[in-house]
């Protein structure tokens, strides 16, 4: 386990480097997501009252490359909701509002030593969802042998899309923090635990794609085959015993259900092809044609043509863009390499989940990911002796 002194010194250390307000809004906005997502809610607008109601804070927020026109537009993308009556759209849009000033605002200010500290408080605070899921599976076998718990999450899917950005990020935390590697191991156990409880196919394969490109992006070849190797054979045995894993059975009835969605989603876009009609169109879509119900495209990129329009997409696409090239500049020079290479493969991540499902946008795992994105923005080089140097 981790060494509790050492612990207390980063404590000490991240508190002493840190203004006391930005310390605190880091730490609570990162517990918060493994609480109830009501308690998330809360903590993102007091958070982002906060920020925008100090006039230095609020500029620091708004100095990532792009950052205003995206924020700008999900003003838009609300008027275009209140005007298709997407009541559902409109608070998504503020929702995901509030997590950007928040992540950019961390962004500008992020240092090593508090976004160390910030990953490992969302790796404890996974431990606690965990148990939490373990307790509720545990609760409703006897009447519901296949239930699949959610812990403090909106649903199972939710869930497994917070597992997959957990495990990569202990990963990433292990290979730099040698001391710690017994947490994050327990960590990744327990995790993989709770997501084999919640049963998300989709979660599985975008992690198992987040952590085969993290590995191998650090040229950690062994590890990956042994990885890689222990999860065939786990797929195997799932094919032999089909009850240690019974979602494979379903996997057809799945399939046709959002071969439905997609349909109905794609005729949507090419209703409002320019801007579509906000967040969580699909809901208004689905009940004109008739098409399986649900709350989103279970499709991250027909989602997002939907919901956002081709200028929208075009938006999202310029941001990513300046973000690559910063990214690609610090890569190149060989700085801030571990923090650039977890970024890349939480992306990944999201991108290979987005293929079948789309739990991006929501207040818990679009934070988790904006957190850990955040890191991007650290500009200083670590002054802490005890930080590895391998993580530049």
């Amino acid at each position: 386990m981790v060494d509790i002194q050492d612990l207390i010194a980063k404590i000490r250390y991240s508190v002493s480097e840190q203004p006391n307000a930005v310390f605190y809004l880091a730490l609570i906005l990162t517990a918060s997501i493994f609480l109830p997502y009501i308690i998330t809610a809360g903590v993102l607008i007091l958070s982002c009252i906060y920020i925008l109601f100090h006039k230095k804070q609020r500029r620091a927020a708004l100095r990532v490359p792009y950052g205003k026109v995206l924020i700008g537009f999900f003003g838009i993308s609300a008027l275009l909701s209140a005007y298709y009556g997407n009541r559902l759209g409109i608070a998504c849009c503020f929702g995901i509002f509030t997590i950007y000033v928040c992540a950019f605002y961390l962004r500008s200010v992020m240092t090593y030593a508090l976004f160390y500290l910030m990953m490992d408080t969302a790796c404890a605070g996974s431990v606690l969802a965990a148990l939490f899921a373990i307790y509720q599976k545990l609760s409703q076998y006897s009447t519901m042998p296949t239930y699949r718990p959610e812990s403090f999450f909106l649903n199972p899917n939710y869930y497994g899309a917070i597992i997959e950005f957990i495990v990569i990020i202990a990963i990433y935390r292990a290979d730099i923090n040698s001391k710690g590697r017994p947490f994050y191991a327990g960590v990744i156990g327990i995790n993989l635990i709770g997501l084999y409880l919640c049963a998300s196919m989709s979660a599985w394969t975008a992690m198992t794609a987040g952590v085969l490109v993290f590995l191998l992006l650090k040229k950690k070849y062994k590890i990956a085959a042994i990885y890689l190797t222990i999860l065939i054979l786990f797929i195997l045995a799932c094919n032999f015993i089909p009850s240690l894993f019974p979602r494979f059975n379903s996997i057809d009835d799945t399939t046709s259900n959002r071969m439905d969605v997609w349909w109905g989603a794609f005729h949507g876009f090419l209703d409002t092809p320019m801007l579509g009609r906000g967040p969580m169109a699909y809901t208004i879509v689905s009940k004109e044609l008739g098409t399986y119900s649900t709350y989103h495209c279970h499709n991250l990129f027909l989602d997002m043509m939907l919901n956002y329009g081709i200028i929208g997409c075009g938006v999202f696409l310029t941001f990513m863009i300046a973000q690559v090239k910063q990214l690609w500049k610090r890569l190149r020079r060989k700085a801030y390499k571990g923090i650039g290479l977890l970024t890349v493969s939480l992306t990944i991540a999201v991108l290979i989940h987005g293929i079948t499902d789309v739990t991006i946008f929501w207040i818990q795992t679009g934070l988790l990911f904006m957190l850990a994105y955040a890191g991007t923005g650290i500009r200083n080089w670590p002054e802490d002796p005890t930080i590895s140097k391998k993580d530049q």
